[in-house]
């Protein structure tokens, strides 16, 4: 029997090599439907039909949603972007009164993980180690922060603490002015005079230690608190994730995963950002409250993580993965008519 998954924010870089792999499972057959805010990129012409929708944080966003899958008969809806998890876990009743499971878990977990000093919070309560950080709210909070993390560490990061990770990031430390994939660093002094301008800063905001690269992302497939694959790879490019992954054998990255799933009470599939600290231990950036944006590098690595998400949602029982350790996967272009 054809079993319907639909995606949301199709338009993703990595979507249409998702939407292929799900259409070509060799244990399932998948249907795959696609909305997103855009024209879909190429996304809306492999997949099985598509619809545009209002953005994530619209507040018609989950009616047309809503409207789309009334009129479509979808088993499994996977949330593919931040803002679009939060509005559709509000509405899972109603997702659920169209026939539709929802791929993510309770509401106010997902507005944890969505907040960085909330998630913070959570992780240091369940003994889950995290950078040295502390939130600032207003100018003056940011400047003592600033101070108080680069007396400790020597340097620092200053983010929103609400938001996708990696946009509007300062890095302040010892070194010039430049421009670093997506962040800014400054030094101290340069910090200071940019605090003292007209600069309105997007609190409230996170200031941590700044950590030591490369950025590894570890994929969490899970059913109620129990793990089914944790999949730890890290970024060829810390700064453009699509760049490509190498899977490494990091028990510590596992344990972490697996840990994560027990504190939570995970089900369904998510992402978190992990970089080490000066003294080699893994810290928690962000936990993702959907799947990684290159989840689909581990799928082509060989671990079956869509087949096996939607094996939990028919209720069946997930197949073991390959090994993939050692093992790096890089993206190149390819052309399709239409």
């Amino acid at each position: 029997m054809t079993y319907t998954v639909m995606l949301t924010s199709s338009g993703g870089e990595m979507v249409p090599s998702l939407i292929n792999q799900l259409k070509q499972s060799a244990v399932h057959e998948v249907r795959v439907l696609a909305i997103d805010a855009g024209g879909g990129g190429v996304s809306r012409h492999l997949a099985d039909g598509f619809w545009t929708v209002p953005f994530g944080n619209d507040p018609e966003y989950a009616g047309a949603v809503l409207q789309v899958l009334r009129e479509t008969d979808v088993d499994l809806l996977i949330p593919c972007s931040d803002e679009e998890a939060l509005a559709l876990s509000e509405w899972r009743d109603d997702i659920f009164a169209t026939g539709c499971r929802l791929a993510c878990v309770d509401h106010e977990t997902l507005e944890i993980f969505s907040d960085k000093a909330r998630c913070y919070g959570a992780l240091s309560e369940n003994d889950i180690a995290v950078p040295v950080w502390r939130s600032a709210v207003d100018h003056e909070s940011l400047v003592q922060s600033v101070d108080v993390v680069m007396e400790q560490t020597g340097a620092c990061v200053v983010k929103p603490a609400r938001g996708r990770g990696g946009r509007d990031v300062l890095v302040v430390d010892a070194a010039a002015s430049d421009i670093d994939g997506r962040e800014r660093h400054l030094s101290r002094e340069e910090f200071m005079r940019l605090c003292e301008s007209a600069t309105q800063f997007p609190f409230p905001l996170i200031v941590m230690e700044r950590l030591s690269e490369p950025v590894f992302d570890v994929d969490m497939l899970a059913w109620e608190g129990r793990p089914v694959h944790v999949v730890p790879r890290r970024r060829v490019n810390s700064q453009l994730p699509n760049e490509g992954h190498l899977f490494v054998e990091a028990p510590e990255l596992r344990d972490l995963g697996e840990r994560l799933i027990e504190a939570f009470s995970l089900s369904w599939l998510y992402d978190c950002d992990v970089m080490y600290d000066r003294d080699s231990k893994p810290q928690v950036l962000e936990i993702n409250p959907r799947p990684s944006g290159s989840a689909a590098v581990t799928v082509a690595a060989g671990v079956p993580l869509f087949e096996n998400l939607v094996a939990l949602g028919k209720g069946e029982a997930p197949i073991p993965g390959s090994e993939v350790s050692g093992h790096s996967v890089l993206p190149y272009k390819s052309l399709l008519r239409v």
